[in-house]
């Protein structure tokens, strides 16, 4: 594709920014109320199921709190995934959300949800096992512990450019179309050197997520651990939810990008702009 020569970073970031205001109007159809009735999961400080947000919601250890802490998990990471396929066939197909839902698709949602899970093993995990391996040399050295930031943000950088170079095999999921990881890969080779940028912006961009978030906890929890009263609780959800909810419309709108760059100035408008 000739056009993709000419592309730089800046496009790339300028399109997907373009599509997320172009679509601004659909988002809370395509995301809101999932994400709303996700909240309880935001309570939590467990990976996995959320049962100390049970117990925070009146729900005593028991059959009764594991119920609802699986089912608050799995609505979590199957509507999640539904709001992704949603956004990612409203812009790439021109699909219409329902008035407060995207429409539900079985085997994209289904399909989607399996590569999101085993994908990461591909994409970040080499990075972060050598950040790892890496880091506790320089710990083992005596070398100061400030340098393990290094190995740190370079595997971040690598891990997003790689996940954009095989965006293409998610993205193509929800669309009932079927790319593999060599195919993604060779599809976005023309793109692999504005990507680093946008690699390295979008690691930038993750850091600064989380040092926002440790922030606001530094403020709302106490030396102890403990929260310093209910409220705290409150917010330290909504921020980690915001936090999340901007890397999230950020990165399945840059899969967009990555998957149908067009040839075209016209087709690149009629689509992105």
């Amino acid at each position: 594709m000739q056009a993709h020569g000419t592309v730089t970073t800046t496009e790339l970031l300028r399109i997907t920014l373009q599509q997320i205001g172009r679509y601004s109007g659909r988002i809370l159809s395509v995301m809101g109320l999932i994400w709303l009735l996700q909240m309880p999961s935001y309570f939590s400080e467990r990976l996995l199921l959320p049962l100390d947000a049970m117990a925070m919601l009146g729900l005593p250890p028991g059959p009764v709190s594991l119920a609802a802490g699986s089912i608050v998990m799995l609505a979590t990471y199957i509507g999640t995934t539904w709001s992704a396929v949603g956004w990612h066939r409203l812009v790439l197909l021109g699909e219409e959300p329902a008035r407060f839902l995207p429409i539900w698709h079985t085997q994209p949602v289904l399909a989607y949800f399996i590569v999101s899970l085993l994908l990461p093993v591909v994409t970040w995990g080499p990075a972060l096992a050598m950040a790892a391996a890496i880091g506790m040399v320089i710990l083992k050295t005596g070398a100061p512990p400030i340098l393990i930031a290094i190995p740190a943000f370079s595997a971040t950088v690598f891990g997003v450019w790689l996940s954009l170079r095989l965006a293409p095999v998610q993205v193509s999921r929800a669309l009932r179309e079927r790319v593999g990881i060599h195919g993604a890969y060779l599809r976005t080779a023309p793109l692999s050197r504005p990507l680093w940028g946008c690699a390295i912006i979008g690691a930038l961009c993750i850091w600064i997520l989380v040092g926002i978030i440790f922030a606001v906890r530094s403020v709302l929890i106490g030396t102890d651990g403990s929260y310093l009263h209910e409220t705290a609780i409150f917010l330290d959800a909504i921020a980690f939810l915001l936090a999340y909810f901007l890397f999230f419309i950020i990165a399945v709108s840059g899969f967009n990008t990555v998957y149908l760059l067009p040839d075209t100035e016209d087709d690149k408008a009629e689509v992105f702009s």
